[in-house]
């Protein structure tokens, strides 16, 4: 957590644009929720040949479904089932475009954060290594600082982007989604949390794994390039001495090791979706049979 807040300080130069993400990620959510309450009402209304059109009349005994049942019907209007299509389509076709423009909007504002946060890093991290003693150099080696340099920040770019993408858009689409569940059914929405925890105590898990080995890959690949770096810049040496042989068995093993890391990375990551989908397929089982 100490890491990620002071990752995050980088952001404050940047604090209107990362306001500007977080209410148009605000209005991505409200137009996705706008936009699927009324494709449920094309199911429930417009697709029932038979069902008698006619918009309902609400009190103030009404309940909050009957409310926003009759303003979306208000919002088709009345009329024949084609008249309230061409209105419907007409709707559908407005939200998700101001959907997608809230989703660009929010996405463009993070990667201009995001780039910017990535060069104040680079630019702070190469003054700091200028004002070190040449004793720091004699000990370290210059390709795993390069690596430091390159690979290292590159990945916390990723991380970043990952991270307050979920840190913004998630909460805010639990919300607003959770909350017309509970409208829609209080009950099937109830029955949907007993299976957070296991869910959630997968995921945990599946993250502190791949970070371990994400960590081990940094750390090996900075190995990789020190190797890279001393023979590029002592090939004469290396060809004076016929050391080619070895070099190349020497790199060969630790490239070896950095595949075997990178490989057991990408498994943990992959099999992460298909766990959570199939979780998410038996909540569905469960709420159908139910």
């Amino acid at each position: 957590m100490k890491l990620y807040l002071r990752i995050l300080s980088f952001v404050k130069p940047y604090r209107l644009i990362a306001f500007i993400s977080i209410i148009a990620s605000v209005f991505f959510v409200m137009m996705n929720a706008f936009s699927l309450w009324m494709i449920s009402s094309l199911l429930s209304t417009i697709m029932q040949p038979d069902k008698i059109i006619e918009v309902p009349q609400i009190t103030q005994t009404s309940t909050l479904v009957s409310k926003l049942e009759y303003y979306a019907n208000q919002l088709i209007g009345g009329g024949n089932q084609l008249d309230q299509l061409k209105m419907l389509c007409l709707l559908l076709l407005g939200s998700f475009l101001l959907k997608n423009i809230f989703f660009y909007i929010s996405n463009i504002s993070l990667a201009f954060i995001q780039n910017r946060m990535i060069k104040d890093i680079r630019d702070n991290l190469f003054k700091h290594i200028q004002n070190l003693s040449m004793s720091f150099f004699d000990k370290s080696k210059s390709g795993e600082l390069a690596s430091i340099m390159i690979r290292d920040v590159a990945a916390m770019r990723v991380a970043f982007t990952e991270t307050i993408q979920h840190l913004i858009n998630s909460p805010i689409s639990i919300i607003v989604l959770f909350s017309m569940l509970l409208i829609i059914s209080p009950k099937m929405t109830l029955i949907t949390l007993l299976i957070i925890p296991l869910s959630g105590f997968i995921v945990v898990k599946l993250g502190q794994s791949i970070r371990r080995k994400a960590r081990r890959s940094s750390i090996q690949i900075a190995g990789v390039m020190n190797i890279l770096q001393e023979v590029l810049s002592g090939i004469r040496i290396v060809k004076a001495f016929a050391m080619e042989k070895f070099e190349i068995l020497r790199f060969k093993k630790e490239n070896s090791k950095f595949y075997k890391l990178t490989f057991r990375q990408a498994k943990l990551s992959h099999i992460n979706t298909p766990i959570n989908d199939m979780i998410g397929v038996s909540i569905g089982i469960i709420l159908l049979w139910i």
